[in-house]
């Protein structure tokens, strides 16, 4: 059973080219591919290599139905990995992610069927397309991208028992790096000419590395789940209409050992920002209150005053503001809440529309981003959609939660005075977020079918 999380990547404006580059040479790449295929499904087959070639020209694309090429991947990658070597993609992306690519496009084929439009193998990736085995979580505050660097991210954001795993990763992954290293060592002073090089490449590749890898002995997981990282983590680009790419990374999980849960009932969640989830059972209801205070807005760091005028790295100074306050206040909270939620058999959470919310510009995507929320959520999911039977999750639509009435159930019918409501209906005065998890714990229970 493997978990998927991911979270967002602040690549530098030199840094976000090098991104860029390694889309572009995948873009180009499946071209080649889809080049290759329609040819053939069009009755004339070129080699990869000539396809190549006429990618370089103005290429004029088959049109009309044909037979879908489909074979074995082995069979794909003998033809395309001499001409991806040729033309620097595995230079750029390694042979991993060009097998993964082809991967990909060879699935493309399967669901385009054994006849078809040519058109139909389409000459650019789908969206949300991932580069397998081009990152790392080498600290809490970035990950070395392969070619590129160290780039700032928020690897503190990962849930507990994610963190954790990816602690222990890092310090095995530090006492290889070191054993190797010291072995170079000792060939290289005892005269050992071919560890002259290997010493040299052991160092430039793994030297900036090596001393971001200094982490505290990980504490051992006592928590409803225990995680294993996989190494196989994904970069994925983002690319909205009128704005510059964005870039997620996502991380694989494999569920290494999950308590059952002690209480065999429903706990109902609805996330907020002041009250970051408020949570309905059939005993009562409560709050895990926002820390912040809503000190997450910070303005821009200004220059010195009589000090020589250098570049502030202002992306570094808010990621480290933000882990301070991330580790420091709200992880204890979410901790917490993750004992709560997992240790119930249901667990509803209200489906918040985070990707409508930031096409309206509303504020709250931007707080469950810098507050850790939004990838808590992603955890909890994830946890209960692989619990194997022994928990089951609900997803609650978000309309009315906050207006209806959860005692009466009268729709659009409380009022608010700040945090506090009263219903006009039966005139019930309640809190405006508790009122929101126990219409959630309503309509969840509904769905299973129970007496709410």
């Amino acid at each position: 059973m493997t978990i998927t999380l991911n979270h967002s990547l602040h690549p530098t404006d030199t840094q976000a080219p090098a991104l860029d580059q390694r889309f572009d040479a995948a873009g180009a790449a499946w071209r080649l591919l889809a080049l290759h295929a329609r040819s053939e499904a069009a009755g004339e087959p070129l080699s990869m290599q000539e396809a190549a070639q006429r990618l370089r020209s103005q290429v004029r694309w088959p049109t009309g139905h044909g037979r879908i090429p489909q074979r074995s991947g082995a069979a794909w990658r003998a033809e395309f990995n001499p001409v991806a070597d040729d033309e620097g993609w595995t230079a750029l992306l390694g042979r991993h992610a060009l097998d993964t690519l082809v991967a990909a496009f060879r699935r493309t084929l399967r669901d385009v069927g054994a006849q078809a439009p040519l058109s139909a193998i389409s000459a650019t990736p789908p969206s949300g397309l991932r580069l397998r085995a081009l990152v790392r979580p080498v600290s809490s505050l970035c990950v070395e991208v392969v070619g590129v660097g160290p780039v700032l991210a928020p690897v503190f954001t990962l849930p507990g028992p994610a963190g954790l795993a990816v602690d222990v990763w890092r310090q095995q992954l530090g006492v290889r790096l070191r054993e190797t290293r010291e072995t170079l060592t000792r060939r290289l002073l005892a005269g050992d000419a071919q560890a002259d090089e290997e010493y040299l490449r052991h160092v430039a590749r793994y030297g900036e590395m090596e001393a971001r890898l200094a982490v505290p002995l990980a504490a051992p997981c006592t928590g409803p789940v225990t995680l294993t990282f996989l190494e196989e983590a994904e970069l994925e680009q983002c690319v909205r209409p009128g704005e510059p790419a964005q870039y997620r990374v996502h991380w694989n999980f494999r569920i290494s050992d999950l308590a059952q849960p002690p209480d065999p009932g429903l706990i109902a969640v609805d996330p907020g920002i002041r009250t970051l989830y408020a949570w309905a059972t059939r005993y009562g209801v409560g709050r895990f209150d926002s820390p912040l205070s809503g000190s997450w807005v910070a303005p821009l760091p200004a220059p010195l005053r009589g000090q020589v005028d250098r570049v502030l790295d202002v992306g570094l100074a808010r990621l480290s503001r933000q882990e301070l306050l991330h580790c420091r206040q709200v992880r204890p909270v979410l901790d917490a809440a993750t004992s709560l939620f997992l240790g119930h058999r249901y667990l509803a959470l209200e489906a918040t529309d985070l990707a409508g919310m930031r096409r309206r510009q509303l504020d709250y995507p931007a707080f469950a981003e810098f507050s850790g929320l939004d990838l808590h959520m992603q955890f909890l999911r994830e946890v209960v959609r692989h619990s194997d039977g022994i928990r089951q999750g609900l997803d609650i639509g978000p309309a009315g939660t906050t207006v209806d009435c959860a005692a009466c159930g009268g729709a659009n019918t409380m009022r608010y005075s700040g945090r506090l409501g009263r219903c006009t209906a039966c005139g019930t005065r309640r809190h405006r977020d508790e009122n929101g998890a126990l219409n959630v714990y309503t309509r969840a229970a509904r769905q299973l079918g129970w007496a709410a």
